[in-house]
């Protein structure tokens, strides 16, 4: 009984001492509110990821006479940011828990925290949606962007051909471009964002699509981030059909196991057209290869180098990502395909041949 007493009175000491110490911080705020809020932001961390992945805007009001905590509290119930606590800490810590404007926002559990500040701070910015399709080069996103905001394709280029420092980027080699990692979505931006936050933007998204889980698989399978892109990029160009894209993915692999060639049309069609220079509808992807483009003389034309490109050819959607990682074992090395975009697969060259006349007189 005696250390139970004596258990009751440390629990009573503590819980009063607390309590003293937050009356103390209350009543001499300006001594003693700034470290005890410092502890706190220490404790919840300045963590700047986004609530999650979908890019969709929502509609989120902020009511004249609401304050920063009420604001936080109620991005936190809509799922736009993953903690209240630490967004209300924040933006106290940036000076702008005062300077919210009431307002009817646009804002997407994409956005990072600090984009959301921003944006409630200039009050009710006009939003920015951007489009990117799977299978697009870096030069078709800067024209993107272009066409959205003029003026901005070279800073554009410039931000994604910046070193970046990400665990996902670990292999990227020396010189490389951010080509392939520019992930395809629509994107909410405040219309006055920067061409190095919207690239910066596009690679948080990659970072949440392409989970550890994922890049886990694709070390099982021999490869590393940067040759899954690259792989994934092939197939994002070659793969019409989405049904067809494992099967596609398991292709190449069987050809890169026995070291053949993998004679891949978009890997020419990239190198045709290199270089971050702005082309005219439909050029970056020249549909009729001839015979003189068959042999360039590029590390991308995949006619005439073995293994993977260099790099990524295109910015590759998660289900071309995921072909490659989940692709089936398989036995064939060849496939064709046909005007309706779905291919014709062949295990022999024979075969190949066969299918080949097969797709040719579908054409005519």
């Amino acid at each position: 009984m005696k250390l139970v007493a004596i258990a009751l009175i440390a629990v009573i000491f503590v819980l009063a001492g607390g309590t003293a110490l937050f009356v103390t911080a209350w009543n001499a705020r300006s001594r003693q509110a700034v470290p005890i809020l410092s502890s706190v932001r220490a404790f919840v961390g300045d963590d700047d990821s986004a609530a999650g992945d979908d890019s969709r805007p929502r509609r989120f009001v902020v009511a004249p006479g609401e304050n920063a905590t009420t604001i936080a509290e109620n991005l936190g119930k809509a799922g736009l940011v993953r903690d209240a606590l630490a967004f209300r800490l924040q933006a106290r810590n940036e000076g702008l828990d005062a300077s919210f404007e009431a307002g009817e926002y646009q804002i997407a559990p994409s956005m990072r925290p600090s984009e959301i500040r921003q944006l409630l701070q200039r009050g009710r910015s006009p939003s920015l949606k951007i489009t990117i399709p799977e299978g697009f080069r870096l030069a078709q996103i800067a024209d993107v962007f272009e066409s959205a905001r003029p003026g901005t394709r070279t800073a554009f280029l410039a931000a994604a051909s910046r070193r970046v420092s990400r665990s996902f980027l670990s292999d990227l080699p020396t010189g490389a471009t951010l080509e392939g990692y520019l992930f395809p979505d629509t994107y909410e931006f405040t219309r006055d964002v920067s061409p190095t936050d919207a690239v910066d933007r596009l690679l948080d998204t990659f970072e949440r699509r392409v989970t550890p889980e994922i890049v886990g698989r694709a070390r099982g399978r021999g490869l590393t981030v940067h040759q899954l892109v690259t792989l994934a990029s092939i197939v994002e160009r070659e793969a019409q059909a989405a049904s067809e894209r494992p099967l596609i993915a398991a292709v190449f692999l069987a050809r890169l196991r026995q070291n053949m060639p993998l004679q891949a049309d978009p890997t020419v069609q990239y190198a045709v057209q290199p270089g971050p220079d702005p082309a005219p509808t439909g050029a970056y992807w020249k549909r009729d290869l001839s015979a003189a483009d068959l042999a360039t003389d590029s590390p991308y034309n995949t006619y005439r180098v073995r293994g993977l490109p260099p790099g990524p050819i295109a910015n590759p959607g998660l289900a071309s990502i995921t072909a490659v990682v989940d692709a089936p074992s398989t036995d064939l090395l060849y496939f064709v395909a046909r005007p309706d975009g779905t291919h014709l697969f062949a295990r022999t060259l024979a075969e190949h041949n066969t299918n080949v006349a097969r797709a040719r007189s579908e054409t005519r």
